[in-house]
């Protein structure tokens, strides 16, 4: 009886597999062989973060309030700047029929006005934006004449300033009576005097506030004292809108509480509908690129004078370098070479040039086929730099240092042989050399 032979039986199948888990198998081990060298992108900024904060405005203001109670009808649209004996609002007994005047064209341009602001500050977490702007709108919108064939009480401005239809406890409140609960604001709203809302006898009508100038107050810690105790003035941002704005700082203590008072001249008005405001202090006005310091490398380099650098046709830097022939004779060659640095010496007010070692030998005589002077090298020095890998590769750019922390650093923008926003360069310097392929 004949044994039964095995038979191999290969398909297409089984040979894709096959190759295709070899190719994944030669993949991982090329992999984990492989030095991973990690990167960092340069950008420009300051060396830390500007600190924000909750701020609380305190204006010269006046609450104008109500004789009598009924329905509110305002004249004047909100934000408006008034003048003394101008009609502002008025008081019915009964809602008066809504009714809408033909516009001007100073009030058609007071309503795209209206528009366009509320479309810069629009964002998702203020929506309330959108309700103010209807309130703006009605307001330019109203039939004064309408309100005045009902029976009601007129109330005119008691001076120039500017008017908002909003009110809460704080038009009365002085700086030494601040606290930090004042600055607890999770709950916090500002009442919204609408048009032919219900007012009672007493009740607030609109808010009156005089001038340009106003304060914001934050409240601050021991070390936030001394950092800030050096600047007479501090520039801020609102977060809101994105509008920067400089006033005097000072500093106060109530209750054993520091505060800081910013007092400022303008920008008042974008913020009537306002108590509290979050803001940014500009106080980082250092800014260049930024940096790890991990980055951070020492390169030795040979220091030429400049007048020996000559500039090939293609604008390729290079010097002569003179050998001396087995017959006695002297022969000049030009040598291309990589510049890294042209550093001026404040003393004697003449140029020097960082060639990179590796190019030269430490007897190489230098010539200048200008002036025929002659130049032994042999001067070294060291420059900070990184390792730039734009091109896959390292290749050592300097730096020119600003300012540093533990983490990062700022360098110099737009120096020669220097670094670039967006360059690429290696986090950790100490970890490669020149020339090491990256990718």
């Amino acid at each position: 009886m004949k044994r039964p032979r095995f038979r191999f039986n290969l398909n297409i199948g089984t040979a894709i597999f096959g190759a295709i888990f070899i190719y994944l198998i030669i993949t991982f081990f090329l992999f984990i062989s492989h030095r991973h060298v990690e990167t960092y992108q340069v950008i420009i900024g300051p060396l830390s973060g500007n600190e924000t904060t909750t701020a609380l405005i305190l204006r010269d203001e006046d609450l104008c309030m109500s004789t009598t109670a009924g329905y509110v009808n305002h004249f004047v649209s909100n934000g408006s700047k008034t003048g003394k004996g101008q009609l502002v609002c008025a008081v019915t007994s009964d809602v008066v029929p809504s009714e809408y005047k033909s516009l001007q064209p100073s009030e058609y341009a007071e309503l795209r006005k209206l528009a366009s602001s509320a479309s810069r500050s629009y964002n998702n977490v203020h929506f309330d934006t959108v309700s103010d702007l209807k309130f703006d709108i009605l307001s330019t919108l109203w039939n004064a004449d309408a309100v005045s064939a009902s029976s009601g009480n007129f109330y005119k401005s008691i001076s120039d300033g500017y008017i908002s239809y909003s009110a809460d406890g704080y038009s009365y409140t002085e700086e030494n009576e601040l606290t930090a609960d004042d600055f607890k604001t999770v709950a916090y709203t500002i009442p919204k005097i609408g048009n032919q809302s219900v007012v009672d006898s007493g009740g607030a009508l609109y808010r009156l506030t005089y001038g340009e100038n106003w304060n914001i107050y934050f409240p601050i810690t021991d070390k936030q004292t001394i950092r800030l105790a050096e600047l007479s003035n501090l520039r801020i941002k609102f977060l809101k809108d994105g509008t920067f704005e400089s006033g005097k700082l000072t500093f106060f203590q109530n209750n054993g509480q520091r505060f800081a008072r910013i007092t400022m001249s303008s920008g008042m008005y974008r913020y009537l509908d306002e108590r509290f405001v979050d803001i940014e202090l500009i106080t980082n006005n250092k800014v260049g690129l930024k940096l790890p310091v991990s980055a951070i490398v020492k390169k030795d380099f040979y220091i030429i004078p400049s007048e020996f650098i000559v500039f090939s046709d293609n604008e390729e830097a290079g010097v002569y370098v003179e050998t001396r022939q087995e017959d006695g004779s002297v022969q000049r060659a030009f040598r291309e070479i990589t510049l890294y640095a042209e550093i001026e010496n404040s003393e004697t007010g003449k140029t020097y040039c960082y060639a990179d070692m590796s190019e030269f030998k430490d007897s190489d005589v230098l010539a200048n086929p200008s002036t025929n002077e002659r130049y032994q090298i042999s001067e070294t020095g060291t420059l900070d730099g990184v390792y730039c890998v734009n091109k896959g590769y390292t290749v050592f750019r300097k730096i020119s240092l600003i300012d540093r922390n533990d983490e990062y650093c700022i360098v110099e923008t737009g120096t020669t042989y220097g670094l670039s926003q967006y360059d690429y360069i290696v986090k950790n310097g100490q970890s490669v050399k020149e020339s090491d392929i990256i990718y």
